[in-house]
């Protein structure tokens, strides 16, 4: 598949580096590649051995999306080599790693979307596997839901502005408290909320005492501790002081960092639920595609070694903090730790992540409230007169600040999607989707 290229800085102070597809809002103009150059290749694992049983994978129902990232895979991942062999045996890996790769993708995939309109299918040995509808479908229709996912973040600038939930991303409320956050001052009661406020923005549930963990629901707390949070909350560790210590240094290097942690603290968790089996606490991301980080984030100017260099860094210091914080008793666990294995995790996130957008009832709001008082335009008709405080908090949110949480997670079913510079479907949130799925619409019938 064809990949178009684009600026993909290092993410440095807090931005993130998005190397998979961005959701975008209905809202929002769509986002186009800073240039037009395409690349013929290929950004999911590519196997060697015999094709899939799918001879018109490029055709017929095969999902494509634009993703922003430009280098592809030359060989199969070594972490999925290890799991083929482990399930099957070396002997019959080496004899066909190609139906070995097919028959695990049905094994693992199949029930992950029994109840979904898409399946992941092994292509063949130069595409990989790929993303798939079951079912003929008209343009502009909503081919797949997909559940919050596995590890995800607020983006940290976002949350200076917003609060958002830490699992879902639903902004949280209250209504002055949200407005308030967005303008830098405290606001009246704002008007006609139960008119013109189309949902209401739930209150924070607090994660404990001294987390920064805010939550639209019980529900969600609960699942995000049952996750691995617990491992990583200051309200429940016996080392807060680390915690503290490795958020800081996500603001001030990468905010990715948080993400590494995530994957760690849900692997260390498995690995102690199951009875000690790595291999099997690892597979969760054993199938996403990861190189190391800096050969897939593009240097910022072409010293590539210093480049390299700082991202080590940013790196030995996030190990020194949680090695001790998840497994400092627990020597198998060592491998999760070593610089090669973490750096691979960071560029999981570069080629893997969605780019997360939270449409929030605040816009419609915001808009009601523009409509209702003739704050639209200079001429336009006023059907009532304003507060005299409420025009200046109209133009302090202003018609070009972002209202909506963003973030950056990965999905274990849609990060399947392939690459096109023309796609069929897209990442995009409908006003009404206020929660952290992952959407994907048709751009055209697919049959």
């Amino acid at each position: 598949m064809s990949c178009c290229a684009s600026s993909r800085g290092a993410a440095r102070g807090g931005e993130s580096s998005d190397g998979g597809a961005t959701t975008r809002s209905k809202r929002s103009k769509r986002e186009e590649p800073e240039d037009n150059e395409c690349y013929f290749e290929y950004d999911d694992d590519e196997d060697e051995g015999e094709a899939g049983d799918d001879d018109d994978a490029l055709n017929g129902r095969a999902l494509y999306i634009e993703k922003s990232h430009t280098k592809g895979a030359k060989a199969l991942d070594n972490d999925l080599r290890a799991v083929l062999v482990r399930k099957y045996g070396k002997a019959a890996v080496d004899k066909d790693i190609g139906a070995a790769t097919q028959k695990f993708v049905r094994h693992y995939y199949g029930p992950l979307t029994a109840d979904m309109d898409v399946e992941v299918r092994y292509i063949d040995p130069h595409r990989g596997k790929g993303l798939f509808s079951k079912i003929d479908t008209e343009g502009d229709s909503v081919i797949l839901l997909h559940e919050p996912q596995i590890t995800g973040m607020q983006h940290v600038e976002n949350r200076r502005k917003i609060l958002a939930c830490a699992r879902c991303l639903r902004m949280l409320g209250p209504l002055e408290d949200a407005v308030g956050r967005l303008i830098g001052r405290k606001v009246k009661p704002l008007p006609d909320a139960d008119e013109l406020l189309p949902a209401e923005l739930p209150p924070p549930v607090s994660c404990g005492e001294g987390c920064v963990n805010k939550y639209c629901s019980e529900e969600c707390r609960d699942a995000d501790l049952a996750n691995a949070h617990d491992l990583l909350c200051v309200a429940r560790s016996e080392r807060p002081e680390l915690i503290t210590k490795l958020l800081q240094h996500a603001r001030d290097t990468n905010e990715a960092v948080e993400l590494l942690a995530q994957v760690l603290a849900i692997v260390v968790k498995r690995y102690r639920a199951n009875g000690g089996d790595l291999a099997d606490a690892w597979l969760p991301f054993a199938l996403f595609r990861k190189d190391l980080w800096w050969d897939v984030a593009a240097p910022e100017d072409d010293d590539f070694e210093g480049f390299k260099e700082a991202l080590v860094g940013v790196l030995k210091k996030a190990v020194r903090l949680l090695r001790p914080l998840l497994a400092p008793d627990e020597p198998e666990l060592a491998p999760l730790f070593e610089l090669d294995f973490v750096a691979r995790i960071m560029g999981m996130f570069e080629m893997n992540n969605l780019s997360m957008l939270v449409p929030t009832p605040l816009n419609d709001y915001v808009g009601g409230l523009k409509r209702k008082y003739g704050l639209t335009a200079r001429k336009a008709k006023k059907t009532e007169t304003p507060p005299a405080w409420l025009p200046a908090v109209i133009d302090d949110l202003g018609a070009d600040r972002n209202l909506d949480p963003e973030g950056a997670g990965m999905f274990v079913v849609q990060s399947n999607t392939n690459h096109s510079c023309e796609p069929n479907v897209e990442s995009i949130k409908s006003e009404g989707d206020t929660d952290g799925w992952a959407v994907l619409s048709t751009l055209r019938p697919i049959k």
